[in-house]
């Protein structure tokens, strides 16, 4: 989570939870062993951020939290179903 030394308490706060729920639903975006990371976000935006302004900018936060738990998700399924892949 490099990003976080960039951000401020309230991002970081809202990271971790972005990251709970992202990692909670994370199965749900997943086409094989790729994630969708943009629906990932999606889904996260519409529980966190009634006013649905997150997803308009792309230095949100919100996009870094899914592009984060995609890749560790996409790594885990590759080492516990390498030969899934």
């Amino acid at each position: 989570m490099n990003y976080l030394s960039l951000c401020t308490k309230e991002e970081k706060t809202l990271a971790k939870k972005l990251s709970s729920y992202m990692q909670i639903n994370v199965e749900n975006f997943c086409d094989g062993w790729e994630v969708n990371s943009t629906l990932l976000a999606e889904d996260a935006a519409a529980q966190f951020d009634p006013s649905n302004t997150w997803l308009d900018d792309e230095t949100h936060v919100i996009w870094d939290v899914a592009l984060e738990v995609a890749e560790e998700y996409e790594n885990h399924i590759q080492d516990v179903m390498p030969d899934y892949i």
